[in-house]
């Protein structure tokens, strides 16, 4: 029955069968397979952690940000790399970046410095993300439940330091690894510190498809988190992201993100980008934001990207639908040299052969020229003898004629 079956089975595939097919999807759909299987094993392990504010998921780049805050795949974004470390691997050389912005209606400045450099060994970079307000004021109810001021005030910060490093694994895989540094303040009311770990993959399925996931903030409860001056131990949520990069065409770029929380429903970020120009680019996006248990608020964003000889500027609005005071403006500039040093190594390639097709014809017409040259005092050489052998006949006749009388 079984070698029946399978003669049978072979029958139909060479058939043309449409299950002929399915080994060779399997193979290509087996990445997200993979990726799907780990995330739903997680999601046991997330529901564990507690909640803290990572200041990276306010985002990281104004392009980023104008893209709906897509930042799982990236390739070669100095940007991004902070977020997703496995986007390192493709960065061509080195560079610096930095952002700024204000939330709370100005009250809050937020900032990023950042630099990466790549190396025999992967890529390197290291980062600071951080916000600040100082002069807030402490309020509490009086006896009519108004909301009051104490006339105290503290500072509030809340700063985080990434150490990122990333590496090619092949043509298709890349993987990253990011260190986080955790510092929070309220004044003299306390303050925090710890670390966590984020761990990133991309998977370049063809030219125009490229998978990604992010997981943040994976160490374990107790290990991960922040450790507060009060005797406070507050774990940092751990946050599975999983994203792609599509190619609509050479200058049409389509984004998509899936966040995967333990205390939310999965959300969605999603962007386009166009290029009319090498150097210029328009972008719009929307998010969507957990406003808590199964329901959500979507933001919408929209900004543009100059780019001028590895020099980045880049600009971005978020419309929050939450909390309109929190609608503000994002500005990043970076500096990536790389990117020009490899186009002119593109040029000049070209230029070796034309050379060697201009010399071939030039050495031949020199070499027929050299017979025509020896050819010349050859034939000098051969006239002499002759005219001298036509002298020694015409003598001879001349001897004869005198010894004839004397007989």
């Amino acid at each position: 029955m079984r070698k029946q079956a399978l003669r049978h089975l072979g029958t139909k595939a060479s058939s043309g069968k449409w299950f002929y097919l399915i080994p060779r999807c399997l193979e290509t759909l087996k990445p997200i397979l993979v990726i799907l299987l780990f995330l739903f094993l997680s999601q046991s392990a997330f529901a564990a952690l507690g909640s803290s504010v990572d200041p990276s998921g306010i985002g990281v780049g104004a392009r980023s940000l104008a893209l709906g805050r897509t930042s799982v795949v990236a390739p070669g974004d100095i940007n991004a790399l902070f977020i997703n470390p496995a986007n390192a691997a493709q960065l061509e050389n080195w560079g610096v970046t930095s952002m700024y912005t204000s939330l709370l209606n100005n009250s809050i400045a937020y900032n990023l410095f950042g630099a990466a450099a790549k190396t025999d060994k992967g890529v390197f970079g290291i980062s600071y993300l951080g916000g600040s307000s100082s002069g807030i004021q402490v309020t509490t109810r009086d006896a009519d439940s108004r909301v009051v001021s104490t006339g105290n005030s503290f500072d509030y910060s809340n700063a985080t330091w990434i150490a990122a490093y990333g590496k090619e694994l092949s043509k298709k895989f890349s993987l990253g690894a990011s260190l986080k540094m955790f510092n929070k303040g309220f004044g003299s009311y306390g303050s925090g510190s710890g670390f966590d770990l984020d761990l990133g993959f991309l998977y370049k399925q063809s030219n125009v498809l490229t998978m990604g996931l992010n997981l943040q903030n994976i160490l374990p409860q107790g290990m991960g988190g922040l450790q507060w001056t009060t005797g406070i131990k507050e774990d940092v949520p751990t946050v599975a992201k999983l994203g792609m990069d599509y190619m609509i065409k050479d200058n049409l770029q389509f984004l998509l993100d899936a966040d995967l929380k333990a205390t939310s429903p999965v959300t969605l970020h999603t962007g386009l980008e166009w290029k009319p120009v090498k150097s210029f680019a328009l972008r719009g996006g929307m998010e969507q934001v957990p406003t808590g248990g199964n329901t959500s608020v979507t933001n919408l964003m929209a900004g543009i990207g100059l780019s001028y000889g590895g020099i980045n500027f880049d600009y971005a609005y978020v419309k929050d639908g939450t909390l309109d005071v929190n609608s503000t403006h994002y500005f990043t500039l970076s500096f990536v040299p790389g990117l020009k040093v490899v186009k002119k190594a593109v040029e000049t390639k070209p230029v070796i052969p034309v050379i060697d097709k201009t010399v071939i014809p030039y050495t031949k017409g020199i070499e027929k020229a050299k017979p025509t040259v020896k050819a010349k005092p050859k034939k000098k050489a051969q006239v002499k003898p002759k005219t001298a052998l036509k002298k020694v006949k015409a003598q001879k006749p001349a001897q004869s004629k005198i010894k004839l009388p004397v007989q």
